[in-house]
């Protein structure tokens, strides 16, 4: 007998992997650093005085020697015909960005975790083992864990900013998003099926036959007229779509983020054609700012991505959906047991005995039918974020921000 499964060797082969090849090889690295995303580089004082007319700006000695001790900060007009040199992003120049270790981590993990979870299903696909538990769920679940903290993160960086009102978006969008959420609930599972309603009926009757033996008040919940879910190939047709998706917009990733990196050119002519004076430093910091948080954008676009792709595979695993490539038959939940009163014994059996109702009552909360209510309304909700936030954004690059 194996002292290690199968699935704890590839666990521990990826874990290893991904800490030895991120230096050499690593795929966050790779979808900014590829040579295909141009960054605009700011123009320094010299070229904007050539194009205003004016002098080359002396240096802090040659003002000292002449008796100009006044440092005035230089300003150009804003018609100024101002073209911005580009350059690939380079891995060096990445270095550079705030919170890329972050990012590239990140993304490598949801990559290897991916990876773990296909051969995880592949695994118990050809072999069938019959009593061991898919490490692919742990991985998807830490990817989960992960998003979740990436954007905290990412909102902890909003809130500490005093420029640009992101603090007022963050809480508004956050009041919106809540709302939605609360209006999903209502609305009956005939125009929008997430299963809750049965998942947490089963929950409520395995719940029942375990307090009330041993003298919990207990109160069940009036049964649920619950609609038929939908069948199987259905089921399967709505996680293909999903993952279909999810990899189409990580298509898209660069399409993207080129397109932000191209919000320094854009903002650029809008300055040409307002009329007055800009200091230079404003300029230079407008542009740099823009690419400096390219690492930052990119964890706000790929994070979603990667939490409906790791709850959709969530949902087919702890929900016993299938994929349709091959025959499963999906467990049915197991029955709350009702364990008789304990004879008194040594302590080592008292604790087996309690470590055993313990798992009991967990098996019979954590059951297929609410994982499948669970994730399926999460996977909807963050989509629905997607949605809004991305259709928001058309209208603001759009009508607002050229206005």
């Amino acid at each position: 007998q194996a002292v290690m499964g199968v699935q704890v060797v590839v666990t521990l082969l990826a874990a290893s992997l991904m800490q030895k090849m991120a230096p050499h090889c690593s795929f966050a690295r790779w979808l900014l650093c590829n040579g295909s995303l141009y960054r605009y580089k700011h123009p320094s004082d010299e070229e904007l005085c050539a194009l205003a007319g004016k002098q080359r700006p002396k240096s802090k000695r040659d003002r000292k020697m002449n008796g100009m001790m006044e440092d005035k900060p230089l300003s150009v007009p804003r018609d100024i015909n101002l073209q911005l040199d580009t350059s690939p992003i380079t891995a060096v120049d990445a270095l550079v960005l705030r919170y890329f270790l972050e990012y590239q981590w990140f993304v490598d993990f949801a990559v290897y975790a991916s990876a773990v979870y296909v051969f995880s299903e592949g695994y118990f696909c050809l072999a069938s083992p019959a009593r061991e538990t898919n490490l692919g769920v742990l991985w998807c679940l830490l990817s989960v864990v992960f998003s979740v903290k990436v954007f905290f993160m990412v909102m902890r960086h909003y809130f500490r900013s005093e420029e640009g009102g992101e603090r007022s978006v963050c809480l508004t969008f956050a009041f919106f998003f809540l709302l939605l959420a609360m209006l999903a609930l209502v609305v009956r599972e005939e125009y929008l099926e997430f299963g809750l309603e049965a998942g947490l009926a089963a929950v409520t009757q395995n719940l029942e036959t375990i307090l009330k033996p041993r003298g919990w008040e207990w109160t069940p919940v009036p049964p649920l007229l619950c609609p038929s879910l939908s069948d199987s190939s259905f089921d399967t047709a709505r996680l293909w779509a999903i993952v279909a998706l999810s990899l189409l917009r990580l298509l898209g990733t660069r399409h993207h983020l080129q397109a932000y990196l191209g919000l320094a050119e854009r903002w650029v002519q809008q300055m040409r054609k307002e009329a007055g004076r800009i200091p230079a430093l404003e300029i230079q910091q407008k542009i740099t700012r823009i690419y400096c948080y390219v690492s930052v954008v990119s964890l706000q676009y790929l994070g979603p991505i990667i939490l409906t792709l790791h709850c959709v595979l969530l949902l087919k695993t702890l929900g016993h959906h299938s994929w349709g490539l091959y025959p499963e038959s999906p467990p049915v939940s197991p029955a709350a047991p009702v364990a008789p009163p304990r004879p008194k014994g040594d302590a080592g059996e008292d604790v087996h005995v309690v470590v055993q109702e313990i798992s009991g009552v967990l098996g019979c909360i954590f059951t297929p039918p609410f994982f499948r209510g669970l994730f399926s309304f999460l996977t909807w909700w963050v989509a629905a974020c997607q949605v809004v936030t991305s259709l928001f954004g058309l209208y603001f690059h759009q009508y607002l921000a050229a206005s």
